[in-house]
């Protein structure tokens, strides 16, 4: 078990420096697919129930604004 515990914690660390890494590669860049929610958001934002809002607000404010 200390084993798969091992390997589960080294994992981690490898998947972080690989996030840091790609975001590093995209600052000061821009791509029209980072706009892409923008178009497809069909449903009428008061339509959308509050904790939906709630949990999709990382996502979903840029576009409605601030959820109730």
């Amino acid at each position: 078990m200390e084993m798969v515990i091992k390997t589960l914690q080294k994992n981690v660390k490898v998947a972080q420096e690989g996030i840091r890494n790609a975001v590093k590669l995209l600052e000061g860049k821009e791509s029209p697919t980072w706009h892409a929610l923008k178009d497809a958001l069909m449903t009428p934002p008061e339509l959308v129930p509050v904790e939906t809002r709630r949990r999709l607000a990382f996502l979903l404010d840029k576009y409605w604004g601030k959820g109730e």
